[in-house]
């Protein structure tokens, strides 16, 4: 569901353009190496990168975060979809959210999204996320 998930968030562009951080972008919001004059990119390039990501956030979040497989796999989604938009040390800074998950209060690990600047600069995104977290459940549009 990951891969659905994050489809929906980024969505597809073909050519580079500015993400809500201001860096250029393409495909399904791939920034990597990429510049305002990236070529143009097929969907199905796009698909490759994007399955190659999302594989790495995976990686890295099993590595950085051993007890996120303890997690059940919408809630460890959440995780793996704040690697793939915020780097891994975008994610890792967030200490207090990382401490209520490891702890199972999904509840309390929402509060502290909503009150980020994460939740200001992209807020219908992390609701969804917030809505995860919540139920457990993920979005009726991806589902």
């Amino acid at each position: 569901m990951i891969i659905k998930l994050l489809r929906f968030e980024e969505g597809f562009r073909s050519k580079p353009y500015k993400c809500t951080a201001g860096r250029w972008t393409i495909g399904y919001g791939f920034a990597q190496g990429v510049t305002e004059n990236t070529p143009a990119i097929t969907r199905e390039a796009a698909e490759k990168l994007l399955m190659d990501e999302v594989a790495k956030c995976v990686k890295d979040v099993s590595k950085a975060l051993p007890w996120s497989s303890d997690l059940d796999m919408c809630r460890r989604d959440v995780l793996v979809s704040m690697r793939y938009q915020l780097g891994m040390n975008g994610l890792l800074s967030f200490s207090k959210f990382l401490r209520e998950m490891r702890d199972h209060d999904f509840d309390g690990a929402a509060a502290h999204l909503k009150d980020s600047k994460f939740y200001s600069q992209t807020t219908n995104r992390v609701k969804r996320l917030i809505g995860m977290l919540h139920s457990g459940e993920y979005p009726k549009e991806i589902a």
